[in-house]
């Protein structure tokens, strides 16, 4: 927590010296693609990466940032990242770069997001970072999302009982499908700007994000209910083309990891400032409520075969690497 203070002070100092670099001409161009709309917290971390890589090289890269997923779905934006035909973008399809990412996000591994910070600095961290060159992309940082919550337009959602019958929209990733699955969903793949014209015209239900994905996109407006569930608190990294970086010289690599991992802990500083005004406000538009603490076993019950499936099945990782996770953040 420290650390994220830290440098979001060190953030903020090196915005507000925008300007003071000399500027040269672009020897470099960096196209960054977010999916997320203008004002948003991802969005504003990209920003943040390019007005740090831009001024602390003093001009010698230009970053130019795509934002609303003008240049493609996450899918095509990682794809094209790992050609190099763009050079950032964030995404969730973590098979594309390392599936053991999928470790962090396994359904109610952490009981709070500070556990999943903490769980970025455990040691099989740096592991899955580098495992990620073997496909072509750099992380420089991961970084953290808040836990995933469900809206629909049917009815709350109390027990597991209740999620029988919905048709969730869910993100092309194997992990969310497996949840909702689990849980008695079914599911529609859905790219995430056009989640919110199928929630209006009826096309599904209802579909499950954090509540600053909820917020920024506006799915309060054509949803009714949503149920405080934070199934998965998932890592959120940051892919840079690996070839593109490994073009760069070597003081430009270390200004633009620079760049990455601050602008990675101004947005996990963002997700945890923001958190409980975006919930507050959800409540105050939408029906509410949190699963009761008699319930919750239930949930975590009706998920044990997604982790039997990444464990046992896929093998993407070991119950002693959980357990070794686990045990790094309750220490």
């Amino acid at each position: 927590m420290k650390r994220i203070a830290l440098v979001s002070l060190m953030v903020f100092v090196l915005i507000g010296s925008m300007g003071l670099a000399l500027q040269a001409e672009a020897e470099y161009v960096c196209k960054y693609s977010e999916s997320w709309p203008v004002g948003s917290a991802r969005v504003n971390a990209a920003e943040i990466f390019k007005n740090i890589v831009e001024t602390v090289s003093g001009g010698r890269i230009e970053v130019q940032v795509f934002p609303a997923g003008q240049l493609g779905t996450e899918s095509e934006t990682m794809d094209s990242v790992q050609l190099g035909v763009l050079q950032v973008t964030r995404g969730a399809l973590f098979e594309k770069a390392n599936p053991q990412l999928f470790i962090y996000g396994l359904p109610f591994l952490f009981t709070s997001f500070e556990e999943g910070l903490a769980s970025l600095e455990a040691p099989i961290s740096q592991q899955i970072m580098d495992g990620a060159k073997a496909n072509g992309f750099y992380i420089p940082s991961l970084g953290l999302q808040p836990g995933r919550n469900v809206t629909n337009n049917v009815r709350p959602i109390e027990t597991p009982a209740d999620m029988d019958g919905l048709l969730l929209r869910v993100p092309p990733i194997d992990l969310n499908t497996r949840v909702m699955t689990a849980l008695g969903a079914s599911t529609q793949l859905i790219p995430f700007t056009e989640t919110y014209m199928a929630m209006k015209t009826g096309v599904v239900d209802g579909q499950e994000n954090p509540v600053a994905q909820i917020v920024d996109m506006k799915f309060y407006e054509v949803q009714e209910y949503i149920t405080f569930l934070e199934y998965t608190i998932a890592v959120d990294p940051l892919y840079i083309s690996l070839s593109w970086y490994e073009s760069l010289p070597e003081d430009l690599q270390a200004i633009v990891t620079m760049a990455s991992e601050l602008s990675g802990d101004y947005l996990n500083w963002a997700w945890l400032t923001q958190k409980t005004e975006q919930e507050n406000f959800l409540r105050d538009n939408m029906t509410a409520n949190n699963i009761a603490p008699e319930n919750y076993p239930l949930f975590v019950d009706a998920v044990q075969p997604v982790w039997d499936y990444y464990i046992n099945e896929a093998q993407y990782f070991t119950q002693a690497e959980v357990d070794a996770l686990i045990d790094f953040v309750r220490d």
